[in-house]
């Protein structure tokens, strides 16, 4: 058809018959070195993030082809690989590389280049929780709540990352005596990036996460699409 769009997703480009599987992408593409903790070894991520990135890469070429169509009309091919994919989703990781020389080495959670940042804290009533401190403003008001002087020791993101173990045990401390909900309610409300460590079980049990379900007579899915497009 003169005005067809094709959508073509390969493992390594049209010039390789590798066969690839999301694992392969996670391992090739140096995510399984850089996910899991020093002591586990490299992990795979437990969904099929390289998949899904080469499916959004996708929807994004498709809808571009659909606009350069309706100014120069015709055929258009769309084709992304696992691999440009995967390597194009590096992100923040692949800069301290190509800058930096940084080779990234697995560290939990923890953000490379920020401070507190995935860090996990257990607390009162035997649950975990993390925090995305992304400013010097946040830290302040964290060291406040708990009535710490931390801000005062570590005002700046480099400082707290250079002493992030001993900032992870100052917390640690305080955040031990008091439940979970007790401070992700009170951070929450002080516009503090916090969240506790939930399973799909907790997940589904939140009143927001209904509106993402489907049921019908074989059971309940989660919906793949979560946009919503109303006309202004």
């Amino acid at each position: 058809s003169p005005s067809i769009i094709l959508g073509e997703i390969s493992g390594y480009g049209f010039d390789s018959d590798r066969v690839a599987f999301d694992l392969i992408l996670q391992a090739d593409a140096g995510f399984m070195s850089m996910n899991g903790t020093p002591e586990s070894g490299p992990v795979k991520m437990p969904v099929a993030f390289i998949d899904l990135f080469a499916a959004h890469q996708m929807k994004q070429g498709l809808l571009e082809a659909l606009l350069e169509q309706k100014e120069n009309p015709g055929a258009y091919h769309v084709h992304v690989s696992l691999f440009d994919a995967a390597v194009a989703s590096l992100a923040n990781q692949a800069t301290n590389y190509l800058i930096a020389g940084h080779v990234p080495q697995r560290m939990g959670s923890k953000h490379p280049n920020i401070a507190p940042y995935g860090e996990l804290f257990p607390t009162k009533d035997n649950r975990q929780l993390t925090l995305a401190i992304g400013s010097d403003k946040q830290f302040e008001k964290l060291s406040n709540y708990f009535q710490l002087d931390i801000f005062q020791k570590f005002p700046t993101n480099q400082s707290r990352v250079e002493n992030r173990e001993e900032i992870e045990c100052i917390l640690t401390s305080v955040i031990k005596e008091k439940n979970a909900a007790e401070i992700e309610r009170d951070l929450i409300q002080l516009n503090i990036p916090v969240a506790v460590i939930n399973d799909l079980e907790q997940l589904f049990k939140k009143e927001e996460t209904q509106q993402l379900l489907l049921e019908n007579e074989a059971g309940k899915r989660v919906k793949t699409v979560a946009y919503s497009i109303q006309k202004a």
